[in-house]
């Protein structure tokens, strides 16, 4: 398995663990854990089969008034591992083994609860079984003494952007983050992040390590994020590269749409002429007609077509650019539904409400909601 150090830092922190709890176990008793008193937890135990990999972690925490261990087994797995059930069987034993041997019992002399959690974030959807049973072939009869058990599966790639929308929810941001492609959306989700994280120096540090290994997964150039010691850092550095690709989108856009205006209406503008030529040419006499018509229908056609050729150019390339940045800001489905409205418009200075509008929109819906003014 591949794991990420930087995954295992940020789930070493106790907010974490309590955001984990409480926006993906639903189960009444996370209602009643007393979060301050979130302890981590250091294993001992290794076997030379299974190991003890660097990215498994436990915590502990207290339930109503007396200490409940509510140990936390975290796995973080790249790809589908089957036999999962069966590793974490096998922790699981060793861990009780371990919490007798330090006579760390119950006041009731039980072993304390276990809630084994893997957390995959693999790109395949997790298929496997997550029951040990699934992996056991039994006999008649033979069920009751087979050992039962299962753990909590969390797949990243399951929760939908709906799913995720956890107010002030690190770990729902975290799995958010994971799902971006773009660096607007990054920006995004970093905006509402910054504000829960202020106070918190630590987490700040351990959630910075992580995003710039995101970052460069996703194609960003690492040595920029040489010298960035804090997460509002990145939210300036995505800022600022986002001003200097739209500007240089917006000079590709006008480029590629003049150079398309001009061989358009070149084109269009020598079809007319030379139309026009042989018309008049018919008129005034075939021999000297046709020479003048063409000679006057070309001219008058390459004239008309660089001037719709620039015309047009610029229409394109204005309607590329706002697609292109609309698909950065509020994503593909919003982009798509703006480039139908702007084939509709053919005049510039309405087309430049979109840019204003871009910038003044919350939302997608909410500059698609403006689009039919344009048309009135």
């Amino acid at each position: 398995m591949i794991y990420d150090p930087a995954y295992k830092k940020l789930f070493s922190q106790p907010r974490l663990i309590e955001d984990l709890l409480k926006g993906f176990v639903p189960q009444p008793w996370v209602a009643e854990l007393d979060f301050s008193t979130l302890e981590k937890r250091n294993v001992h135990f290794v076997t030379p089969q299974l190991g003890w990999r660097q990215s498994d972690v436990i915590w502990r925490v207290k339930l109503r008034d007396h200490w409940l261990y509510v140990l936390i087994l975290l796995e973080f797995q790249s790809s589908i591992d089957r036999w999962m059930p069966l590793r974490l069987w096998v922790y699981l034993g060793l861990l009780y083994l371990e919490l007798l041997e330090q006579q760390q019992l119950l006041p009731n002399g039980k072993l304390p609860p276990v809630l084994p959690i893997v957390l995959y974030n693999g790109a395949p959807r997790w298929r496997a079984s997550t029951q040990l049973a699934d992996l056991l072939e039994t006999l008649p009869g033979l069920a009751p003494y087979q050992p039962r058990f299962e753990f909590l599966l969390l797949d990243e790639g399951r929760y939908s952007e709906q799913d995720l929308r956890l107010p002030r929810n690190l770990v729902a941001a975290l799995f958010r983050l994971e799902h971006c492609q773009e660096p607007a959306d990054i920006l995004r989700v970093l905006q509402e992040v910054i504000p829960a994280i202020q106070q918190h120096p630590e987490l700040d540090k351990a959630l910075l390590a992580w995003l710039k290994t995101l970052l460069v997964r996703v194609q960003f150039p690492e040595e920029q994020l040489t010298g960035i010691d804090h997460l509002y850092e990145v939210t300036s550095m995505l800022e600022e590269r986002m001003r200097s690709w739209t500007e240089r989108w917006k000079q590709e856009g006008f480029r590629q749409g003049i150079a398309q205006g001009l061989e358009q209406g070149l084109e269009q503008g020598l079809e007319q002429g030379l139309e026009q030529g042989l018309e008049q040419g018919l008129e005034q006499g075939l021999e000297q007609g046709l020479e003048q018509g063409l000679e006057q229908g070309l001219e008058q056609g390459l004239e008309q077509g660089l001037e719709q050729g620039l015309e047009r150019g610029y229409l394109v390339g204005e309607r590329e650019t706002y697609v292109r940045l609309t698909r950065l800001r509020f994503g593909e489905a919003t982009a798509n539904q703006l480039a139908l409205w702007l084939d509709r418009i053919h005049d510039r200075e309405r087309l430049a409400h979109i840019g204003d509008w871009l910038i003044q929109c919350e939302s997608g819906a909410e500059l698609l909601e403006r689009l039919p003014k344009l048309l009135d």
